[in-house]
């Protein structure tokens, strides 16, 4: 069917003569339809229109062309139409061209973390409306890295919604300067969770029973919930104890640091597979191989259609698979002691949670065994001592 088709309405008394020559002459007749005994449409080929002209000349039968379709006619109506066709192509070009840049960057979920914190960091890493989405980092290194910039969060989630990039934080629980935390008065005592060296009391509700300087055990009672008097300190009303109660404490840290240590680094090699997406369906290619190198990371980017503030649930999503290798590395005495205080320092960190802080800190001991770093760590630490114990009826 190539450069298209005519339909023809052919009029006469020898029509039948006429579709025989026609036949004889080897010209393909796509569609012949009889209208009566005088009247017939033919579907011809366009390069055969001419010698059927020729046959209808010498069998004296009048003809029309009814209908013309294939390439050949479009291109003669987009022609005629060109202003039109080039504003629908110049529409198509600014519609996906504008469709490739973030013109909008939303926060949400952040209490007290102001918007225009996490969006001058968001600019830092390269976000901000007008950037090409082609240039925008991997979601999950995002995450990682804003997460280091921004401590006061507990998580953040980066998401791509066609036009727009939405980044959603989730604060860590406000405390006050010393852990003063807005509870629930319930019947209970405040009593020590470990040994500890008293440095401050700090009571809200309750009767303290210790002070500062003095030396306490595990389970020792710090704070009562009852208010009684001196002769009778147990039959008082309950009203629950609420405090802070800071002791010195002491721990030990072993950390072992290997002296040889292996991480993945890029080779430079990528393959990359494109695929489209209907919904919540990727249309893959099974004759594919998933993963074409021994070891490798995944980069994905869906990039979905959208007009305006709509988007269309389809696109294309590009998987970047990029080969990485293995990568030995020796690390000296020095660097490995340092990377174990560092570790142990911030396992001590979550160890003592946010109302504690570390006084002192002592590398008592060192060897190195078998290509490890040893190392045994003293550590002077202050932290929240006290734990509610419920008081029970008789008591």
């Amino acid at each position: 069917m190539k450069g298209g088709t005519v339909t023809i309405e052919c009029k006469g008394n020898n029509i039948a003569l006429l579709l025989n020559e026609i036949v004889q002459a080897k010209v393909v007749l796509r569609n012949v339809k009889w209208v009566n005994k005088e009247k017939v449409h033919i579907t011809v080929l366009l390069s055969d229109m001419m010698r059927v002209w020729r046959y209808m000349k010498h069998h004296k039968v009048n003809g029309k062309i009814i209908k013309r379709s294939g390439p050949f006619f479009w291109l003669k109506k987009i022609k005629k139409r060109k202003f039109f066709v080039a504003g629908f192509a110049i529409f198509l070009f600014l519609l996906f061209f504008f469709s490739s840049f973030i013109w909008y960057v939303d926060i949400e979920g952040n209490e007290q973390i102001p918007d225009k914190h996490v969006l001058s960091i968001l600019q830092k890493e390269g976000i901000y409306p007008g950037t090409l989405k082609v240039g925008l980092p991997n979601t999950d290194h995002l995450q990682r890295r804003l997460l280091k910039r921004i401590p006061n969060a507990s998580w953040i989630g980066v998401r791509l919604e066609g036009t727009r990039i939405i980044v959603t934080v989730a604060e860590k629980k406000r405390v006050d300067s010393i852990g003063e935390k807005k509870l629930v008065r319930r019947p209970v005592n405040l009593v020590a969770k470990k040994s500890a060296f008293i440095m401050d009391v700090r009571v809200f509700h309750g009767n303290p029973v210790v002070k500062v300087h003095d030396m306490v055990k595990k389970g020792q009672l710090l704070v009562s919930g009852i208010y009684g008097d001196a002769a009778n300190p147990n039959n008082g009303p309950i009203v629950g104890a609420q405090g802070i109660v800071l002791g010195e404490v002491w721990y030990e840290s072993i950390v072992v640091v290997p002296l040889t240590y292996t991480q993945n680094e890029y080779t430079g090699e990528k393959t990359r597979y494109t695929w489209p997406f209907v919904g919540p369906f990727v249309l893959t290619n099974p004759f594919q191989q998933p993963k074409p190198y021994a070891r490798s990371e995944l980069m994905r980017r869906v990039s979905a259609i959208s007009i305006g503030k709509y988007q269309i649930p389809l696109g294309f999503v590009r998987d970047d698979y990029w080969s990485v290798r293995q990568v030995s590395y020796q690390r000296d005495r020095d660097e490995a002691v340092s990377l174990g205080k560092k570790r142990a320092r911030l396992e001590m960190i979550n160890t003592i949670g946010p109302d504690g802080r570390i006084l002192a800190e002592k590398v008592l001991h060192q060897r190195i065994d078998n290509g490890k770093v040893y190392l045994k760590i003293h550590f002077d630490v202050v932290e929240n001592i006290s734990q509610e114990q419920p008081i029970l009826q008789g008591d």
